[in-house]
């Protein structure tokens, strides 16, 4: 009877605390036994619902850690030196992973922590003997905050804003037809602020899998080189895109 393992099973794990020192395995067993098919659906209701609660306080009981891939636009990324084959790239689409950290601070709908980015984009066009390569690639640092706007047993919808800083790397190959090689390395900082909303499914206490969307808004910055400011421009702002894996403490 799967009332009965249930009952079985949470005695068990009662037993070491303490907590079923009065009261065996036996004797649940035996009230569930005397249980009318009502008290037994109401009882089971409450043993699961039991399950899906928060464990007992703690720091790392209140913690979650999730992975997750990210696509998204680029406004501008525009080196202080271009040739008419270099011209032609295109580094507005960009791809990404994030590392999240959150811990709920008492409101169980409300979760803070940090978040650790990255983002990598290249293009590169051989045409008429001439060749050019641009290489992006660089990392975010924020704080989040996460609020769930619907919580239910196995989904709710949230809303998450971060905000902090970054930095990035361009490095550019221009090789014209029978001229010699010419390579750039920009890099640039700059503050950074994302909204995104989401969908999240849980299918047990521990594992959630989630979507969101949103859109980060960064400062246009000038491009360096050898400490010194360039012509070119940098705007990682875009819309932007994940999905990711999540574990709850």
């Amino acid at each position: 009877m799967k009332i009965k393992r249930l009952m079985v099973a949470a005695a068990l794990a009662l037993l070491p605390l303490g907590a079923a020192a009065e009261t065996g395995a036996q004797e649940l067993l035996n009230a569930v036994d005397k249980m009318t098919p009502d008290e037994a659906l109401l009882f089971q209701q409450k043993l699961e619902a039991k399950l899906w609660r928060p464990l007992p306080e703690g720091f790392f009981t209140r913690m979650s850690i999730s992975f997750s891939v990210e696509g998204s636009g680029l406004a501008r990324v525009s080196p202080g030196s271009q040739s008419k084959t270099g011209e032609a790239l295109d580094l507005t689409r960009a791809s990404g992973g994030e590392l999240t950290i959150l811990w709920n601070v008492g409101d169980p709908r409300l979760r803070l922590g940090l978040e650790l980015g990255s983002l990598l984009a290249s293009d590169s066009r051989l045409a008429d003997g001439s060749y050019a390569r641009r290489d992006l690639q660089g990392g975010l640092v924020g704080v989040v905050a996460n609020v769930q706007l619907i919580r239910e047993r196995c989904w709710d919808l949230f809303t998450q804003a971060s905000a902090g800083f970054g930095g990035m790397l361009l490095d550019t190959l221009d090789t014209p037809k029978g001229q010699a090689s010419t390579i750039h390395s920009y890099d640039a900082s700059f503050p950074w602020a994302q909204l995104q909303v989401g969908a999240a499914w849980r299918p047990n206490p521990v594992l959630t899998l989630f979507v969101s969307g949103g859109y980060r808004l960064a400062e246009r910055v000038a491009l360096s080189e050898g400490g010194e400011e360039q012509h070119g421009k940098l705007d990682v702002s875009g819309a932007t895109g994940r999905v990711g894996i999540g574990f709850n403490f």
